[in-house]
């Protein structure tokens, strides 16, 4: 095992037919679908979460608009009346 790689047997076609049976027999596809599955998850509550935050800067932004124009409207009336 020079390169570091597992091995079934010394035989090349026997070891390539058992590294391929090997990972369906200990479950790994079944491991990677719960991973991916996992990751999407993770994906959908981070895309939730930004754009709540973005939702929740925009409300501020308008907010701040009405206010100014509430300032405005206020020193316009002041002005007119003095």
């Amino acid at each position: 095992m020079p390169d570091g790689r597992l091995t079934c047997s010394a035989e090349p076609l026997l070891d390539h037919a058992c590294m391929s049976l090997l990972p369906k027999r200990i479950g790994v596809t079944d491991y990677l679908a719960l991973v991916n599955e996992k990751l999407n998850t993770a994906r959908d509550l981070y895309e939730s979460m930004v754009n709540e935050f973005h939702q929740g800067r925009a409300f501020f932004l308008e907010l701040l608009v009405v206010i100014i124009l509430i300032i405005e409207i206020v020193f316009l009336f002041v002005g007119k009346i003095r």
